[in-house]
């Protein structure tokens, strides 16, 4: 329901409750204008963007009929330190460098996702002039063009995807400072 609509829903009741009152004159319902909420940004269904804070850039296919966001990994190492589980791999950017990345392992990943190489973290990712961090399952994509597939956990309420552009965006939280 859009809030225009609810908001005619809204002053329209109050007329025909309370005219003749006095209050209706009274009443008022404050929405926002379509103006003052902040647009999505319109995106293609291939896009780069960089691992935060490595700045590690890669490409993505954006996939919103997917759940789960996903990353290329190689050399996939689980390890302790200090008690908390940590993975440790490797992900070669579209410049051809091989960087070593490690990053804790939440909690709630069972011990049998690990045995079974599912496992999931955080990833702090630069997308366009957004930063964000999303959970990405680490997976062999090594049979795809794009080493990261973007999925609708992160695109819902950040971007619309037009599948008939690509690379709309520039990878530049860095640049500014805000990924370190």
């Amino acid at each position: 329901m859009s809030k225009r609509f609810l908001y005619l829903t809204l002053t329209v009741t109050a007329f025909l409750l309370f005219r003749g009152s006095g209050v209706a004159e009274q009443l008022s319902v404050e929405v926002p204008s379509e103006n003052e909420q902040r647009p999505k940004e319109v995106i293609g269904w291939v896009e780069p963007l960089a691992i935060l804070p490595e700045d590690i850039r890669i490409e993505a296919k954006i996939s919103p009929s997917f759940t789960t966001s996903t990353l290329h990994a190689d050399k996939i190492m689980v390890f302790r330190d200090g008690g908390k589980r940590h993975v440790r791999f490797s992900l070669e950017g579209r410049d051809g460098q091989i960087s070593t990345i490690e990053r804790p392992i939440p909690e709630d990943v069972s011990e049998s996702a690990i045995k079974a190489k599912k496992i999931v973290v955080k990833m702090a990712l630069c997308f366009g002039s957004e930063k964000f961090e999303v959970d990405v399952l680490l997976s062999d994509r090594s049979g795809f063009e794009q080493e990261a597939r973007i999925a609708r956990d992160t695109l819902s309420g950040r971007f619309l995807v037009d599948p008939s552009k690509t690379h709309t965006l520039r990878p530049s939280c860095s640049e500014q400072g805000a990924a370190r």
